[in-house]
């Protein structure tokens, strides 16, 4: 009996938890960099949830499913800039949530300025969540609230997982964040877009 890409995805997740676990002082070391750290671990990661990383499907740019190194437009101080939030999932041309990565030494958890970050760029995008990770743990934010500067880490956070849970919660983590879920539409379900967004202190 052959294993659903399911299946398959959860035990691609097991390896990469128990090579972590194995490796954790090494990685946790900031001489690990981010880009180790999307080679290793988040690449695949995303291939676990069912997410063409590689473009193996050859479609045109603008319709892969995987945008790293992506480009949105944010306003500073009534000035518009671009940025680059590491990776953009995308079905049929149009983005569904963005991914920022930062290099395990980094504790995303409780650190302000990358929670900012990727806050900003759902935001600025229109997207209802965004994921920030650094494998250690892996966080939800609602990006349906208007960030600002100097928010609490824990402002418009809907979950956060550490690397152990990735495999506990796989199940939950796959119906809301894997392609499968996307292109069913359980993700705009989960996530609507139709809810306010919010002008947090405005």
């Amino acid at each position: 009996m052959s294993l659903s890409s399911k299946e398959k995805g959860k035990r691609i997740v097991e390896e990469l938890v128990q090579k972590f676990q194995y490796g954790y002082t090494e990685y946790k070391n900031p001489s690990y960099n981010e880009t180790q750290l999307r080679i290793d671990f988040v690449n695949p990661l995303l291939t676990a949830l069912g997410w063409d990383v590689f473009n193996s499907k050859g479609a045109p740019q603008h319709l892969r499913e995987v945008i790293q190194e992506d480009t949105v437009n944010v306003e500073d101080d009534g000035f518009i800039t671009k940025k680059k939030p590491d990776y953009a999932l995308c079905v049929n041309g149009k983005r569904k949530m963005f991914i920022e990565v930062k290099k395990p030494s980094v504790p995303i958890d409780i650190a302000t300025d990358p929670a900012f970050q990727i806050r900003r760029y759902g935001w600025n995008a229109r997207l209802p969540i965004s994921i920030l990770t650094n494998f250690d743990k892996f966080i939800i934010y609602d990006c349906r609230y208007r960030p600002s500067f100097g928010d609490d880490v824990r402002v418009a956070r809907i979950n956060t997982y550490s690397y152990e849970q990735l495999i506990l919660n796989f199940d939950e983590i796959y119906e809301q964040f894997s392609a499968e879920s996307v292109y069913s539409g359980k993700f705009d379900e989960t996530f609507s877009l139709e809810e306010q967004r919010v002008e947090i202190g405005r």
